[in-house]
């Protein structure tokens, strides 16, 4: 197995066991197999994560079965009161819907792809994210954006989602999948720990890309995912899109 693909299915691997527990069948993988397909892809990945492995390992063993884990799941991420969030934005803006999920949208839409129809979520999941990461490390020339998605996105969120999991269930097994997260991240730096209680923080320099700028102006004029639904809209009526690089104002001019 070459570096790319155990990098893809280690991402894959990691995304999925990020995703509800809800079929029988999938939570038994996860409880019997997850542990040994980690240390595996780790070890093919010189990832030292041994130490994480046995702890999650132990944390599953504590687990008695599949309807005992997806309880221990929904308890933390779904059921009201909410204890942690697996969407990003949450910890990125402080709130759903912000600019970081149209900045996630934007690198999705950029490969093609989108969350499925079947998965009943906002696409800052963690799942989604990392299934992104996984796609991005299958495509030679895009580490530019596994740099952008890990940096800007889950190295900042993913120490205040590990502090919420561990204020709640200091020893549950998404603790340690997490921790699997971050020393997979590694080469793309370290963790943002910020221990001070205030808002979330979102890096600012990747507003840029979620607006277009004016292909003359350089201006921005709209929001990106909004003009590239139109622009889906006029290739599927065989109509010229060029006229969506120029802002509103140098269009007129240009008359």
């Amino acid at each position: 197995m070459d570096a790319f693909s155990t990098a893809t299915e280690l991402w894959l691997t990691l995304a999925r066991a990020f995703l509800p527990p809800a079929n029988r069948d999938t939570a038994n993988a996860v409880l019997q197999w997850l542990t040994e397909d980690l240390n595996d892809l780790c070890g093919c990945m010189d990832i030292d994560a041994a130490h994480t492995t046995g702890r999650l390992e132990a944390a599953l063993a504590a687990v008695p079965d599949a309807e005992a884990l997806l309880i221990h799941y929904s308890g933390l991420f779904l059921a009201p009161p909410i204890k942690a969030r697996l969407n990003l934005s949450f910890y990125l803006d402080g709130t759903l819907n912000g600019v970081s999920q149209d900045a996630i949208e934007l690198l999705l839409a950029k490969y093609g792809v989108a969350k499925n129809d079947g998965f009943h979520d906002l696409p800052d999941h963690m799942a989604v994210v990392l299934e992104l990461m996984a796609l991005l490390a299958a495509s030679p020339g895009t580490e530019q954006d596994q740099a952008v998605l890990a940096q800007g996105f889950l190295l900042p969120a993913l120490p205040r989602l590990r502090a919420d999991i561990a204020t709640h269930a200091p020893d549950s097994p998404y603790l340690h999948l997490l921790d699997l997260v971050l020393a997979a991240l590694a080469p793309f730096g370290q963790p943002q720990e910020d221990s001070a209680p205030r808002k979330p923080r979102y890096d600012k320099s990747l507003e840029r890309g979620i607006w277009r700028h004016c292909s003359q102006c350089d201006q921005p004029y709209a929001r990106e995912k909004e003009l590239l639904i139109m622009t889906r809209a006029l290739q599927e009526q065989g109509l010229p899109t060029e006229h969506l690089r120029i802002c509103p104002n140098c269009r007129a001019t240009n008359l």
